[in-house]
């Protein structure tokens, strides 16, 4: 086993890349909806990472799909924008939640290819969108 000297990007994303497939049978095995690594800080010595879990058809995921269905009509996206593909620079991507806090990347989404989750603008989804859609 390599010893890391110190945390850098390279050495992150092997890290985070064991730890996304470490937790995957965790959430196959108790059945939740969603189980994620959502943001990664780090410094030279140390890093932090936030991690979320969703039980699945819970009143919470209910919630939060009304909440994405209003936010989407609101802002001239499509109603079922949840789980919507687009392509972004040759990359598959899937809308996974909406947040609405965020008023400049409202919107996250999982990359197929390295299955990170990345923020984009609302116009940036419009303009994704109607490009996969005239395709």
């Amino acid at each position: 086993m390599e010893r890391i000297p110190r945390f850098n990007r390279q050495a992150l994303d092997v890290i985070m890349d064991e730890i996304e497939r470490a937790i995957g049978p965790i959430k196959d095995k108790y059945g939740l909806n969603e189980l994620s690594i959502e943001s990664v800080s780090f410094s030279d010595f140390s890093f932090q990472a936030k991690f979320t879990g969703k039980i699945a058809g819970s009143e919470a995921q209910e919630l939060d799909d009304l909440e994405a269905k209003f936010f989407a009509l609101h802002h001239g996206l499509p109603e079922d924008i949840l789980k919507r593909e687009f392509t972004s620079r040759g990359e598959v991507f899937s809308v996974v939640r909406i947040e609405t806090r965020n008023f400049k990347y409202p919107v996250i989404a999982r990359c197929q290819h390295d299955g990170k989750t990345y923020k984009f603008t609302i116009d940036q989804i419009k303009e994704f969108l109607g490009r996969d859609k005239n395709t």
